[in-house]
């Protein structure tokens, strides 16, 4: 009769509804939970946390169990269970919640040929075959915890961090424990043993809550080189001229490189940016970029500058030698007229030119070598001076003389001044002693108006000084056809050396006889004064003898 009314409240039941069953673990908790034995009405039993049912789980058994205490064989039976409180039905292996009870859950197991059920407040039974179910009073925390943060780290070789640093920015949330990061622990760890050497590592970490729900999480660190390499070397700025090429191989192989991570040598560097050579005959600074990458990618720059300088003076073109006639004009401005110059960077500065020294102003007429040193220099500073040579010669023809009847033969297109004929006078050695107060007077000439007029002309020189010497030279100047515009070449008669000897006895004697003539006027001046006083003397005696008698 039990059986029977056991059949007909499960076919009640199936009238209800039947609730879907997963393979996922779903935690619950119970109050006091008793347990009857409708076929043998009796009570097997109470339960304050939770029963767990074993329905076929193992085997062909049918089991109970109360609050995980030994288990309870109740196959063919079929169970009933009061309960006071919502009361959960759980699939632990399947974590799912087959639905809540408020009032009784009625089990079957084998009490119908092999079936296994379960009915939920007189609901529709539920299959439960093979199945390991729990009833709980209150959800349990089935709810795995959060690990949240970054899976993917990269640190530099250069700057080691400990595992612990990553962990620090994992964090870990339960919904019943709340806040359980510092519950976080690593599983497996291939980064600390290989945090120098780069690579990319993995790290798992877990977390569990008071539950038992686990949650693992895995991060991968990445251990990177970031650190670019460093090229060191002379950075001052090299000078170098315009007519130079700077040696950009030779600097290149005085640079060093080092690399935090990688071995690298002077041959990593290259030459990645050159803005010298194309200007290297172009004053200016210029910028030549060395640059070396290791293997990580890390690129490293070094730049040398290079001062492109002129230092080269400007280059004078023109004469250096010219000859003019005494009685020519030439200027300097005429000299530099003729001269110009150029810089290879500036160009034409020949309005620059400037006058260094000037040794031929002044002597123009008078026969001799002179200097004069011409300057120019660019704005860089760079000088060049550029010397002239001027040769003033006599243009006078060549001459016959004879002593105080000199003959002086030129062509008609020569001309002979005053100052050149005193100059004749003066190379031929008859006139000697001249200076500052030396008087000449040319007491006839007949030359001057006719020079280009061809006759013979006499002309007369006076020659005296505030010695109280004199002397007259008589000459004949003959101008004869001229049959060419060549410069008048002055030259000097040929003496023989007892000529010379001769000569110097001659002026010799002449200055000792000079001597003696102003001794005697000198001695004649003081007789005369003294005759002069005694003269007077008798004139006043005699005119007192008259007025006394």
């Amino acid at each position: 009769m039990k059986k029977i009314f056991s059949f007909l409240l499960m076919v009640f039941t199936a009238s209800v509804g039947l609730l879907a069953v997963s393979t996922q673990n779903v935690y619950a908790t119970s109050s006091l939970m008793t347990v009857y034995d409708t076929e043998n009405e009796v009570t097997l039993g109470t339960a304050s946390n939770q029963i767990e049912v074993h329905a076929f789980y193992f085997a062909s058994e049918g089991q109970l169990s109360l609050d995980s205490g030994a288990p309870i064989d109740v196959k063919g039976s079929l169970i009933e269970i009061s309960i006071n409180a919502q009361t959960y039905v759980y699939l632990p292996e399947d974590e799912i919640t087959l639905g809540v009870a408020t009032n009784s859950i009625v089990i079957n197991i084998g009490y119908y040929a092999s079936e296994a059920q379960i009915s939920l407040d007189g609901g529709a039974p539920i299959d439960i075959k093979g199945y390991y179910v729990k009833l709980l009073f209150a959800p349990s925390d089935t709810t795995r915890p959060t690990i949240s943060g970054e899976e993917n780290f990269a640190t530099s070789v250069n700057d080691l961090r400990p595992l612990s640093f990553f962990q620090g920015f994992l964090y870990a949330y339960d919904e019943t424990d709340g806040d359980i990061t510092d519950s976080i622990y690593i599983v497996t760890d291939n980064y600390t043993s290989n945090m120098s050497i780069l690579g990319r590592y993995e790290v798992k970490f877990a977390v569990e809550d008071s539950a038992g729900n686990l949650t693992e999480l895995v991060a991968y660190i990445n251990v990177v080189d970031i650190t670019a390499p460093v090229i060191s070397g002379n950075t001052n700025v090299a000078e170098v001229s315009y007519t130079q090429t700077y040696n950009i191989s030779t600097f290149r192989s005085t640079l060093t490189i080092t690399d935090n991570y990688h071995n690298l040598t002077n041959s990593n560097i290259v030459v990645e940016t050159d803005n010298y050579t194309s200007n290297k005959t172009v004053p200016g600074t210029y910028s030549i970029v060395f640059a070396a990458t290791d293997p990580s990618g890390n690129k490293t720059t070094f730049t040398k500058q290079v001062k492109v300088i002129d230092d080269i003076a400007p280059v004078f073109s023109g004469t250096t030698l010219i000859t003019k006639p005494s009685n020519s004009i030439l200027t300097v401005a005429n000299i530099q007229s003729q001269l110009s110059a150029v810089d290879a960077i500036e160009g034409n500065k020949t309005a620059q030119i400037t006058v260094q020294s000037d040794g031929f102003t002044g002597n123009g007429n008078r026969v001799g070598s002179y200097d004069i040193v011409f300057q120019v220099q660019d704005t860089k500073g760079n000088k060049s001076t550029h010397t002239v040579t001027v040769n003033v010669v006599d243009n006078i023809a060549p001459i016959i003389y004879i002593k105080d009847n000199v003959s002086i033969v030129l062509k008609a297109n020569e001309v002979l001044t005053r100052d050149q004929i005193i100059q004749i006078l003066q190379v031929t050695e008859q006139i000697q002693n001249v200076n500052q107060t030396t008087v000449f007077s040319f007491e006839i000439d007949e030359y001057s108006g006719n020079e280009s007029t061809v006759g013979l002309y006499m002309m007369s020189v006076r020659v005296s000084n505030v010695s109280g010497n004199e002397s007259v030279h008589n000459m004949m100047i003959n101008v004869v056809e001229g049959d060419s515009e060549d410069d008048i070449t002055v030259e000097e008669p040929h003496f023989e050396w007892y000529e010379h000897v001769w000569n110097f006895i001659v002026a010799v004697f002449n200055f000792v006889i000079d001597v003696f003539v102003n001794i005697w006027n000198f001695i004649v001046g003081i007789w005369n004064w003294v005759v002069g006083l005694f003269q007077a003397s008798e004139e006043v005696a005699f005119a007192y003898l008259i007025r006394r008698y």
